[in-house]
């Protein structure tokens, strides 16, 4: 009875690191399209006010 329980135990664990596993890919595509869209956003701030703030701002 004891590796019935056991065996049904790491099947549900393995049923929910795969979900997981699929949850961190989508979070991944989702903080990557946000790191693109900051990223033009402040390369359009920087076109616009280079010669204010010079090259004094490093990332």
């Amino acid at each position: 009875m004891g590796s019935v329980t056991a065996s049904s135990t790491t099947t549900r664990a393995e049923d929910r690191g795969e979900r997981r596993q699929e949850h961190v890919e989508q979070l991944t595509e989702k903080r990557q399209e946000h790191i693109e869209q900051l990223r033009e956003r402040r390369d359009d701030r920087a076109d616009s006010s280079t010669t204010r703030t010079g090259s004094h701002i490093k990332n």
